[in-house]
């Protein structure tokens, strides 16, 4: 698989699950830098994936904005941490639809 062309590698690799893109990175050091290479969009591709599945649709053409601090952390992994730390949002997350079920009516000053 070294001798793939590099698009045909990473077309492949977006086929993979987050376990498995995690395993052959570690596999080689030449697998490790195209997966987490500054250009390649894998990790970026997987947390909208799972985010979509778990939560609602996010908006592709909107920019992901992070934390300063997430940034200057994880630089390049920023996507590969995130995408493990997805979660199903907790049904309550939704404060309106919790307040009209409780029967509160929001008072505003």
């Amino acid at each position: 698989m070294q001798h793939l062309p590099t698009d045909s590698f990473l077309h492949v690799a977006g086929f993979l699950g987050v376990r498995d893109l995690k395993a052959i990175s570690m596999t080689c050091h030449s697998f490790s830098k195209l997966v987490h290479h500054d250009e390649s969009t894998l990790w970026k591709d997987h947390f909208y994936r799972r985010w979509n599945r778990f939560n609602f649709a996010l908006d592709l053409s909107l920019p992901c904005v992070m934390s300063e601090l997430l940034r200057q952390q994880c630089h390049t992994a920023s996507y590969r941490f995130l995408t493990h730390l997805v979660q199903r949002l907790p049904a309550y997350a939704d404060v309106d639809h919790t307040h009209t079920k409780a029967g509160h009516v929001p008072q505003h000053r």
